[in-house]
């Protein structure tokens, strides 16, 4: 009994839908050669308009289970074929094709070693503040609190503002129109600026969409492995994240931050309360990933100022 029910599981997991007859075949015809509108199956001598017809036939012994596969071989390779003349005939697609054959011969080890963005040539120690995600509505008292954030830097660290402007688009913050994100980063920037004119000349600036696309394969790798190590709770704790319409993308935020502070390499992690849980996302990874390449960051959280001005 116990090999019989090990052969039936490998059999079920081939079925897209429950079924008693367990024959896959029918299933292939029901969900895929019957999904195309107005289609005719041919088999076993007969041309079929639904697949009702073609299970009762083959329920009652007139449509043999061998005529049922050949028709459906015949069928399959009908609906390939417009993919198959696409590859042959088609410039781009055809060399995509015959570089994707190439790579299929090689054999190829795959690297090892800790995958991510580089965004900083680890001269100095980094002192990284992650600005909130967008909101055209700044305030004094945001803008305060990331001064507070940037003025913490020691003496000879190089100070980073990263600017989350995809994750503030994955968030919908702004309507996630990507325009009006890209100008509050402005906005914020720019008041920083005419708040500290010489604390500003020693942040550098990063756009998180522009330092991203200059190695875009390795970033999202490491957002991937990221999503890997993590639970879902725990990613959702992080930002105190509830589950809902939109928390697909306030997910995939998180992850992100935590690729940017692998990409950053930073010595400290410069936070206000909100930010202490994302904080902690970004400093547990490299305990969960067993990371040896980097160190963890130090945290220092600082208090946010409040003013509706």
């Amino acid at each position: 009994p116990g090999g019989a029910e090990a052969i039936d599981a490998g059999l079920e997991s081939m079925h897209l839908t429950s079924d008693d007859l367990k024959n896959p075949c029918l299933d292939y015809v029901d969900h895929i050669i019957f999904s195309v509108p107005d289609q005719t199956f041919e088999c076993g001598g007969k041309a079929y308009k639904c697949f009702p017809d073609v299970k009762a036939d083959f329920v009652a012994g007139s449509l043999p289970e061998k005529a049922l596969k050949e028709g459906l071989i015949i069928a399959i390779n009908k609906l390939l074929q417009p993919v198959r003349e696409h590859f042959s005939k088609d410039a781009k697609a055809k060399a995509l094709l015959e570089q994707l054959m190439v790579w299929k011969k090689e054999s190829l080890v795959p690297p090892t070693g800790l995958k991510r963005l580089v965004a900083t040539d680890g001269s100095k120690p980094v002192h990284a503040v992650f600005a909130p995600y967008a909101t055209p509505e700044l305030t004094l008292g945001q803008l305060l609190t990331v001064q507070a954030q940037l003025s913490a830097a020691d003496e000879g660290a190089e100070i980073v503002l990263w600017c989350s402007d995809w994750g503030s688009f994955a968030n919908n913050r702004c309507g996630g129109d990507q325009k009006v994100i890209a100008a509050c980063y402005t906005q914020l920037v720019e008041g920083l600026r005419a708040l500290s004119p010489k604390l500003m000349e020693r942040v550098r600036v990063m756009m998180q969409s522009e330092e991203l696309l200059k190695n875009p394969s390795d970033y999202w790798i490491s957002v991937i492995n990221v999503g890997r190590k993590y639970q879902l709770h725990q990613v959702l704790a992080a930002e105190d994240t509830k589950e809902g319409d939109e928390y697909a993308g306030q997910v995939i935020a998180s992850l992100m931050s935590v690729a940017d502070c692998l990409a950053l390499n930073p010595s400290l992690l410069c936070v206000d309360p909100s930010q202490e849980g994302l904080a902690k996302l970004c400093t547990d990874y490299y305990t969960e990933a067993s990371i040896t390449e980097l160190k963890a960051p130090s945290v220092k959280v600082l208090p946010a100022t409040v003013s509706m001005l």
